[in-house]
């Protein structure tokens, strides 16, 4: 698949863990250059990744939890792309206007 990457290097290690829906694979990888996070060349495969696609990125419980956006949506327009600049300017046009 075009832009995998041979992780080898970077997997240190792979586990089968049971979890209430049942058995799941746990990759544990390295923060690479630049804090860059280098998936398993299986985890692309099987869930259809490209170089270039995007993800939800949350902090849950002391767990980072990567969510690829779905690309429907990215089709669509509907995920929009914003700054901190966009999200203050929004957050101040709410308040002036008793909406928030």
């Amino acid at each position: 698949m075009s832009g995998a990457r041979d992780t080898s290097k970077d997997i240190m290690s792979l586990a089968l863990v049971m979890q209430p829906g049942g058995l799941v694979l746990v990759w544990q990888v390295r923060l690479g250059r630049k804090f860059a996070v280098y998936l398993p060349r299986e985890v692309v495969e099987k869930l259809g990744l490209r170089e270039g696609d995007k993800f939800e990125v949350r902090i849950a419980n002391g767990e980072i939890v990567l969510k690829p956006v779905p690309k429907l949506l990215k089709k669509r327009g509907i995920w929009a792309e914003v700054d901190l600049e966009d999200v203050e300017r929004v957050g101040e046009e709410l308040s002036e206007a008793g909406l928030s």
